[in-house]
């Protein structure tokens, strides 16, 4: 299997948390551990993650996942077999539109679902 690269979510993914993180009210408060389920693509600083039905947390819009954007990644992940620990913001923040990264099939449309959902659990997106 070809492994798939970060130039997959766009050809300017971030490439640091300063590119997508605009204002955090308290780093504490903001981030939280989880549990990055196996993935099959590496995942960016910012990429927009659902939450699965055990829990773990999987790329927005992936079949494994609930189609509800849930988290922003704050460190890139490799390809994994594993579940991996991860840092991600969960609420608190504001974010910058042009930092988010999502799978090349997110089309326009379910990117503006993604902002909607994530400002709904106090994540704002700027454009």
């Amino acid at each position: 299997m070809a492994r798939k690269t970060l130039r997959e979510y766009s050809e300017d993914a971030p490439r640091s948390l300063s590119e997508v993180l605009l204002v955090e009210v308290n780093r504490n408060w903001c981030r939280d551990s989880v549990d990055l389920a196996p993935t099959t693509v590496d995942l960016p600083v910012g990429a927009v993650l659902a939450r699965t039905d055990d829990g773990a947390f999987v790329p927005y819009l992936t079949a494994a996942g609930d189609n509800q954007a849930a988290a922003v990644l704050v460190t890139p992940k490799s390809v994994s077999d594993e579940v991996q620990a991860a840092v991600v913001i969960s609420r608190g923040a504001r974010v910058a539109a042009s930092g988010l990264a999502f799978l090349s099939t997110v089309t326009d449309e379910e990117k503006q679902t993604a902002y909607g959902q994530l400002t709904a659990l106090g994540i704002i997106v700027e454009a």
